[in-house]
């Protein structure tokens, strides 16, 4: 029954979302006092009450026998609610309608907000207080038992320890009854009702439940006090769901110890227990024998006893999913884990400032993770407190730790050298893992810095990578941590260009070109004006100001180049240049296939389209060219995963390539047409014509794709 309920729960949980979050913004609240009355005056106790309308705030919903504001509507209050439907046969959804004056709408198959207004199923007053509630959570999110007016906790009301209606002992309950409902029962029925009933009065407590219990208690206690102090929803929310973890952290202790007592049970009553084999039997002791009443096996009850460990095993496997867990593969999950741990401690000594200073570090947690920028200097010292240095921390060990065991378990057992690369390879896989989490949190700290900090703050890094280097250890892991280390130097300027181009004071390069722009738009306007004078005094100053862009290009060309030059030098240099550039996009380009080759997946055809896209652009620029072209070589030279057959055909496309770059560098300066490609200096000068800028493109077309632009299909265009 209650996994029926939950099917019916989700389905209809999602038609009801897509207007329930409309209808908050419109809250209107009205308070009220319930008035019982009993369902039932011949029972001893109050089975539940009914409600007048009156007494019911708008924008609640009525669902089995709860009560719930939607601003208060969470999954486990709502899962609880759906399950009381089926015991008080009341499975209409109903709500009460802000946007309709308090009108009650039948909702059940909702699917827009106009079910709760103008095209809605709506139902009188009349047919509200004849429903049967027994629980009414208002706008404030304290829950109360309407039948004894008394607060109560969400997760206390389907009791964890009470087994007489314990949902997982449905079975057991219901062939329970049926013996106690026989007429004519027999010794082995009394047997079983004992035994039965010595189960249902079994305490499932222990000190671990009861610690848990006090620490929902004091969570309880924090969490109604939130709304008082007008804090963020997310923070009811964030606290609910810990307690969410803490209760299945009993439950799943609770129905363990219930487990191994249904074992029992099994056994005894499928007639193998010591009880039942001396039940009825003289005194041992006298040495006398009684005649021992015939036990006789009830099938039914055995099955149910099977059916009822079913259900248990199946209910701790899903709370064990929600408990907290300790055992985070990230350095964000171990971070969460630690900020739960304090913030249930901090409840339990009733300290709400520090809950607050934990759950604010919480919430910072998600925004970061979910790429929101809530409270930027909140987030940003939660970053650069705490889970930077922590994500670090987490890479840096992967670098340090040299082989891993399962590799000198492996090697010790004369393990072949290509499950000792799989072992490698694994380890490289985590070290990268960790570097992308590394560099996620990274990228996060630089959106909620100011542009300039962050750029200083990335070249510090950049700086920083070869420490990274040095720091792995010289064994057969070295090559592989190595080529993460090379891939957050890449990512570390791909960083810094990002900042640089989104940046409100625009580069020295950025401005010349600019201010060339601004000529050029002045001198045709000069020849639309027929004023050859100030066009030819305008095209003067184009030329000076080409060569500002020149001169420029080539000093920051020089320091790209450079194997003197540091890695953030470089960074500054190719920022400095901006994307436009044949340096700059040589760089790039050799960047990004030197990660692909030092990718797992490698693709022969996709690596062999790259090299030759590389080495015809690389025309553009022989020097930046020939640069590239080596670093495409180091990562040749350090691959750890690539394919040989592979790798021997790049290095020797690489080599052709260079010796090209090279009849090209000799040339530069002088005549020569570099294949038909255009002069190296012009090139080098960003001066190729128009023919020949064609050329190239269509070299590095046919050498991409085997045929002209024309030819390509609109995917490859």
């Amino acid at each position: 029954m209650r996994e029926k309920a939950g099917k019916s729960g989700k389905q209809n949980k999602k038609r009801l979302l897509p207007f329930l979050t409309a209808a908050v913004l419109a809250l209107l609240v009205s308070g009220g006092m319930a008035r019982a009355a009993l369902e039932n005056e011949k029972d001893a106790s109050v089975r539940s009450v009914h409600m007048r309308d009156g007494d019911i705030e708008e924008s609640t919903l009525a669902i089995g026998s709860h009560l719930i504001h939607i601003n208060a509507l969470t999954g486990e209050l709502y899962q609880i609610a759906l399950e009381s439907a089926n015991e008080f046969n009341q499975n209409q959804i109903y709500y009460k309608s802000e946007l309709a004056g308090g009108a009650w709408f039948e909702i059940s198959d909702a699917t827009s907000i106009a079910d709760i207004t103008s095209s809605g199923t709506p139902v009188g007053s009349s047919v509200i207080e004849a429903l049967e509630f027994t629980h009414q959570t208002k706008s404030d999110g304290i829950t109360i038992d309407l039948r004894t007016g008394g607060q109560v906790s969400v997760y206390d009301i389907n009791d964890p320890y009470d087994l007489r209606v314990m949902a997982e002992l449905e079975p057991l309950k219901l062939q329970y009854q049926i013996l106690q409902e026989k007429t004519d029962k027999n010794d082995s029925d009394e047997i079983y009702l004992e035994m039965i009933g010595e189960l249902f009065d079994q305490d499932i407590q222990d000190d671990t439940t009861r610690d848990c219990d006090a620490s929902l208690s004091a969570l309880e206690s924090y969490k109604n006090g939130l709304s008082p102090r007008e804090k963020p929803a997310l923070w009811t929310e964030k606290t609910e769901e810990i307690m969410t973890a803490v209760d299945a952290e009993r439950r799943v202790v609770a129905l363990t110890n219930l487990a191994e007592l249904l074992d029992e049970l099994e056994n005894d009553a499928s007639g193998m227990g010591a009880s039942i084999r001396t039940e009825g039997g003289g005194s041992e002791e006298d040495g006398e024998e009684e005649e021992q009443p015939d036990f006789l096996v009830n099938s039914e009850i055995v099955a149910a006893v099977g059916d009822s460990i079913q259900n248990v095993e199946e209910s701790i496997t899903s709370y064990e999913a929600k408990r907290i867990s300790g055992s985070g593969e990230t350095a964000s999950a171990e971070a969460e884990y630690r900020y739960q741990q304090e913030f249930i401690v901090r409840a339990r000594n009733s300290d709400t400032p520090g809950c607050d200073e934990m759950m604010e570090m919480l919430c910072n947690l998600q925004h970061i993770l979910d790429g929101v920028i809530a409270d930027q200097d909140s987030e940003l010292n939660t970053l650069t407190s705490d889970l930077l240095a922590a994500a670090f921390g987490k890479y840096t060990a992967d670098l340090r730790e040299g082989v891993s065991e399962d590799y000198q378990r492996a090697q010790s057992e004369g393990g072949s050298g290509a499950v000792l690369s799989v072992y490698l390879s694994e380890q490289k896989a985590k070290a990268n893992a960790d570097r992308l989490e590394y560099q996620t949190l990274l990228d996060a700290q630089f959106e909620r810095m100011e542009n300039t900090a962050a750029q200083s703050y990335v070249l510090q890094l950049i700086d920083g990578v070869p420490q990274m280097e040095a720091s792995v250890l010289q064994d057969a892991a070295e090559p592989y941590l190595k080529e993460t280390v090379e891939e957050h130097l890449i990512w570390l300027r791909s960083a810094y260009a990002e900042l640089v181009r989104n940046a409100s004071d625009s580069t020295e390069m950025a401005a010349l070109e600019q201010e060339k722009e601004e000529l050029a738009k002045q001198r045709q306007d000069a020849l639309d004006h027929n004023d050859l004078a100030g066009a030819n005094r305008l095209t003067a100053e184009m030329e000076a100001k080409q060569r500002d862009i020149d001169a420029l290009t080539e000093s920051l060309n020089a320091i790209l180049t450079s194997p003197d030059s540091s890695e953030a030098d470089k960074a500054k240099a190719a920022a400095g240049m901006g994307g436009g550039s044949a340096a700059s996009l040589l760089s790039s380009m050799a960047d990004t296939l030197s990660s692909a080759i030092r990718s797992s997946d490698a693709d022969d055809a996709d690596l062999s389209n790259q090299l030759a896209a590389l080495a015809a652009a690389a025309q553009l620029d022989p020097a930046a060219g020939a640069a590239a072209l080596t670093k495409v070589q180091d990562a040749l030279d350090q691959a750890t995963e690539l394919d040989a057959d592979i790798k021997d055909s790049l290095e020797g496309s690489v080599a052709d390539a260079k010796s090209e770059i090279g009849e090209g560098l000799a040339g530069a300066g002088g005549a020569g047409d570099m294949g038909g490609m255009g002069g190296a200096g012009a090139a080098a000068a960003g001066t190729l014509t128009e023919d020949e800028l064609s050329g190239l493109l269509s070299d590095i077309l046919d050498e991409l794709f085997g045929g002209g632009f024309e030819e390509l299909s609109s995917a490859q265009q």
